[in-house]
C-alpha cells in the first residue's frame, strides 16, 4: 500500500504559490500498475470581486478580488507584472461598463469616468459577477442662488451652475449639467434645460435638482429648495397720491377716484382686474347705501351723512388674480370739507 499526493502550484514548473493538492492510497500490483487513480485538482470554484472598490479618475490599479478552489480555500494568484495566471489557466478582468472604465494589457484597469464603473474577474472558466467600482474626481458644483424664498406665482427664477475641476479635453454636454424637479406631479411649475425655473399659481415648495453631466456621483448633485407664494398687492392710489391703508378722510358728498395695480412679486400679472366692494369698518354690508356707493371702476362717493358716531367705513379691493389677497382700504367720513382728498 502506497500513499500518493500531488500538489499544485501557481506557476506551471512548480513555483509560485501552492493553490491545492490531492491525496490518495494505491496498491501497486505484481504487473506494476496501481490498483487506484488519484483525484487531481478540480479547478476553481468561485470567484468574487472586493466590493465598493474606489479609482481615481485616471488612475491605473489591479482589481482586488478573491478566488476559491474546490475545497473553498482562497487561491494564491500571481501576476508579477504580467496577465494574472493560476497554473496553465488564466484570469482576465472584463468591465461590465467599458466607457468608465479601461482593461489594460497586464489585466488593470483605468479609470475613464466617474462615477460608477463596472468589472467582472474571469479566472479559468469562472466568472464574477459583475461588480460597481467607484471612480472619484476633483469635479465640483455649485449653483446659485442656492436657494429661493419666497418667489410669487408665476415668476421666473434663473438657476446659474459652476463646475469647477473638470479635466482637459471634454467637449459638448460633458460641460453642462442636467435640472430636473424632485418628486415631480406635474403641479410643481416647470425648468427649462438652461435652468430658468417657472413658478405655478399655487403655493407650492419644489426642489429643483442640479446634477453635473460629466461626474454624476449623488453626493455631489446639488439641491436648490424654492418657496412659491401668492405675493400679490393691490397698491391703491388716487389722483396719483397713495392711499394710506391707516386712514383716508374724505368729507360728505366728497367724491374719489381710486385706482388700483396687481402686483405678485417681480412681475405684473396680465389681468389686472380688481373688484370693488364698500363695508362698514369691521365688515358690515352696506346697508341702504349708509357708507356711500362705489362703482366697479372704483370711483367712491361718500354719504351724504357721516355714518354712525366715527364715520368710519372701508373699500375691499379684491385682485381677481388672487381673491385671497384683498386689499382693505379705511375711510373716515367728516362733515364739511377736507384740505386733502386722501392722506
Amino acid at each position: 500500500m502506497y500513499t500518493f499526493k500531488v500538489r499544485f502550484f501557481s506557476k506551471p514548473d512548480a513555483t509560485g504559490a501552492e493553490v491545492g493538492f490531492a491525496e490518495a492510497s494505491a496498491t501497486l500490483t505484481a504487473a506494476g500498475d496501481l490498483s487506484t487513480t488519484i483525484a487531481t485538482y478540480g479547478g476553481v470554484r468561485g470567484v468574487t470581486v472586493v466590493p465598493s472598490q474606489r479609482i481615481k479618475l485616471g488612475e491605473t490599479k489591479d482589481i482586488a478580488f478573491t478566488a476559491l478552489d474546490s475545497s473553498s480555500n482562497v487561491l494564491a494568484l500571481d501576476s508579477a507584472g504580467g496577465p494574472l495566471t493560476l497554473g496553465s489557466g488564466s484570469v482576465s478582468v472584463v468591465p461590465a461598463s467599458p466607457t468608465t472604465l479601461r482593461v489594460e494589457a497586464n489585466g488593470q484597469v483605468t479609470a475613464l469616468r466617474p462615477y460608477i464603473g463596472q468589472v467582472q474577474v474571469k479566472v479559468d472558466a469562472l466568472t464574477s459577477l459583475p461588480t460597481n467600482v467607484f471612480i472619484d474626481s476633483d469635479v465640483a458644483l455649485r449653483v446659485a442662488p442656492t436657494s429661493v424664498n419666497p418667489l410669487g406665482w408665476e415668476n421666473t427664477v434663473q438657476l446659474t451652475p459652476t463646475l469647477t475641476g473638470l479635466p482637459d479635453g471634454l467637449s459638448g454636454s460633458d460641460l453642462g449639467v442636467t435640472y430636473a424637479i424632485e418628486n415631480d406631479n406635474g403641479q410643481l411649475g416647470t425648468i427649462s434645460a438652461t435652468g430658468l425655473y417657472t413658478a405655478p399659481k399655487s403655493d407650492v415648495s419644489p426642489v429643483i435638482v442640479v446634477t453635473g453631466n460629466f461626474d454624476q456621483n449623488p453626493s455631489k448633485v446639488v439641491r436648490v429648495p424654492i418657496t412659491v407664494r401668492s405675493l400679490t398687492v393691490a397698491s391703491v392710489s388716487a389722483a396719483g397720491v397713495a392711499v394710506s391703508l391707516d386712514l383716508n378722510t374724505v368729507s360728505i358728498k366728497q367724491v374719489v377716484d381710486f385706482d388700483a395695480v396687481v402686483t405678485n412679486g417681480s412681475l405684473t400679472p396680465a389681468d389686472q382686474r380688481v373688484t370693488w366692494t364698500l363695508e362698514g369698518p369691521n365688515g358690515e354690508a352696506n346697508t341702504g347705501n349708509i357708507y356711500g356707493t362705489i362703482t366697479t371702476a372704483g370711483v367712491y362717493t361718500a354719504p351724504v351723512a357721516r355714518p354712525g358716531t366715527t364715520g368710519d367705513c372701508r373699500i375691499r379691493v379684491v385682485p381677481s388674480y388672487d381673491t385671497a389677497k384683498p386689499t382693505l382700504v379705511p375711510v373716515r367720513v367728516v362733515e364739511g370739507s377736507v384740505g386733502v382728498i386722501v392722506n
